[in-house]
C-alpha cells in the first residue's frame, strides 16, 4: 500500500471512530473488526457507555398501610342508664321502686298503680328535666313523692294517716331537693315538707282548710298560699330564720279556695284564688307591692284556679267557670284584664264540680299551656300565637298537673279515675 492510500485507509478509520463516538454503535458498521488495530485507535478515542434511559437510584417506600374495604362500623351497644349526678352533696330518699318502671314517651304511662292512687298530683322538674311529683295514696290515706331516676319510678311515703283527700303542691330547690305543701286534715292544719338530704323534715304551718300552693324563691325560701283559718286567704314565707305568717284578705264566714301562687323577679308573690263570698264565686287576685296587698276581683262567675307569671310579671290565670260549665282564661296586658273563654265543653263528675282542677304553665314566648278536666276527660289546650289548639290526653284523666322543661317538651301528671292510678305524659306540643 502507498502513501496516498494509507492516508486514505487514515481517513476512513477516524470517520468511523467518529461516528461511534456521536452516534453509538452502528449495526451495519463495516470493517469494524477488520481496522481495530489502527494506529491510535485505543489510546485517543474511548466510545462513551452507549446512551440509555437514567435509571433513578432503588429507594426504600414508605410503608402505606392498606386501603380498607370499607369503614370499620363499631357494634351497637345498648347504653346502660346513669342516674343524674346531683349537683351537690344530695342524698336521695330510700325509694321503693314500683312494679312498673316505664322509660318517659310520649304517650301516658302509670308511675303508681298500688291501690287508689294519684288525687292531687303537683308536678316540677329538675336541672336534668327529670319529673318530681307528689300526690295523694287514698289507699293508705298517705301523701307520697315519686321521682324519675334516669331509668325507673321511685316512690315514697313522706306522712301517713292524713285523715282524708289532701291536696299537695310541690317545688324544687337548686339541689333538686322537693319541698312539699299539702293539708293535714285529720287536724285541719297546713303542713309544709322538705327533704333535707337525708331524711324529711315536716312542720305544721297552721290550722285551716288547705288549698296550698306552693313557690321557692332565689333563695330556695318556700312561700305557700292556703285558705287559712275561718276560711280566711293567709300566706307564710320562710325568712332564714322562722315562718312569716300572715292573712291576705278576710271574708269571714266565706271561704277562700283553690289557691295558686308565683313569684315575679324581686321575689314578691302573686296569688289567685276562688273566693266564694256571697256564693258569688268570683275570681280574685292578690299581689304583694313591695308595702301591702293590692286586691282586686278579675272575673265572675269562678271556680278552681292557676297561675303563672310571664317575663314581664304579668299574671296568666286559668280559671273554671262552675255557673257556665267553662274554661276560661284571663291575662293582664298592662292596663286591664282580656278574658276568654277556651272551651264550653266542660261537665263535673261531682255535683260542685270539685274534681275539675286544671294548671297553666307558660313557654318561652309567653304563651299558656293549659291542662284541665273536659267532658271528654283530661284536656290540654295551648295558644298557638292565633288560636288556640286542643286535644284529649286521657278520656280518664283529672287532678291534672303540668309544667314545660327548657327543651320545650311538655310533662303532665294526673289521676286515672277510671283505673284509680297516677299517671304521667310527656310530649312535644
Amino acid at each position: 500500500m502507498n502513501s496516498r492510500n494509507a492516508l486514505q485507509a487514515a481517513i476512513g478509520l477516524a470517520t468511523v471512530l467518529l461516528l461511534l463516538v456521536r452516534c453509538g454503535p452502528q449495526e451495519t458498521a463495516p470493517a469494524a473488526t477488520s481496522v481495530a488495530e489502527a494506529p491510535m485507535a485505543t489510546s485517543t478515542l474511548i466510545p462513551p457507555t452507549p446512551t440509555s434511559t437514567p435509571v433513578p437510584p432503588t429507594l426504600t417506600p414508605t410503608p402505606v398501610p392498606p386501603t380498607p374495604t370499607s369503614t370499620p362500623v363499631p357494634p351497637t351497644l345498648t347504653p346502660t342508664p346513669v342516674p343524674p349526678t346531683p349537683t351537690s352533696t344530695l342524698v336521695p330518699p330510700t325509694l321503693t321502686p314500683t312494679p312498673v318502671p316505664p322509660t318517659p314517651t310520649p304517650t301516658p304511662q302509670t308511675v303508681d298503680y298500688t291501690g287508689n292512687v294519684g288525687k292531687w298530683t303537683s308536678i316540677a322538674l329538675d336541672s336534668n328535666g327529670y319529673p318530681h311529683i307528689s300526690y295523694y295514696d287514698e289507699t293508705n290515706d298517705s301523701l307520697k313523692y315519686a321521682r324519675w331516676t334516669g331509668s325507673d319510678w321511685s316512690v315514697e311515703t313522706v306522712e301517713g294517716r292524713l285523715g282524708g283527700d289532701v291536696d299537695s303542691s310541690i317545688a324544687l330547690d337548686s339541689n333538686g331537693y322537693p319541698h312539699i305543701s299539702y293539708f293535714y286534715k285529720t287536724n285541719w292544719e297546713v303542713k309544709y315538707a322538705v327533704w333535707t338530704g337525708s331524711g324529711w323534715s315536716i312542720e305544721t304551718l297552721g290550722s285551716g282548710g288547705g288549698w296550698a300552693s306552693i313557690a321557692l324563691d332565689n333563695n330556695g325560701y318556700p312561700h305557700i298560699s292556703y285558705e287559712g283559718r275561718h276560711c280566711m286567704m293567709s300566706y307564710a314565707v320562710w325568712t332564714g330564720s322562722g315562718w312569716s305568717i300572715e292573712t291576705v284578705d278576710i271574708d269571714n264566714p266565706d271561704c277562700d279556695w283553690a289557691t295558686s301562687i308565683a313569684l315575679d323577679s324581686n321575689g314578691y308573690p302573686h296569688i289567685s284564688y276562688w273566693d266564694d263570698k256571697d256564693n258569688n264565686s268570683n275570681l280574685k287576685y292578690a299581689a304583694w307591692t313591695g308595702n301591702d296587698w293590692a286586691i282586686e276581683i278579675v272575673s265572675s262567675p269562678a271556680g278552681n284556679t292557676s297561675i303563672a307569671l310571664d317575663n314581664n310579671g304579668y299574671p296568666h290565670i286559668s280559671y273554671y267557670d262552675k255557673t257556665n260549665w267553662e274554661v276560661k282564661y284571663a291575662v293582664w296586658t298592662g292596663s286591664s284584664w282580656s278574658i276568654e273563654t277556651l272551651d264550653s265543653d266542660v261537665t263535673g263528675r261531682g255535683g260542685l264540680g270539685l274534681d275539675l282542677w286544671l294548671s297553666i304553665a307558660l313557654d318561652g314566648n309567653g304563651y299558656p299551656h293549659i291542662s284541665y278536666v273536659g267532658s271528654s276527660g283530661l284536656k290540654y289546650a295551648r295558644w298557638t300565637g292565633s288560636d288556640w289548639a286542643i286535644k284529649t290526653i286521657d278520656s280518664g284523666g283529672t287532678y291534672p298537673s303540668i309544667t314545660l322543661d327548657n327543651n320545650g317538651y311538655l310533662h303532665i301528671s294526673y289521676y286515672d279515675w277510671i283505673n284509680c292510678d297516677l299517671k304521667y305524659a310527656k310530649f312535644k306540643p
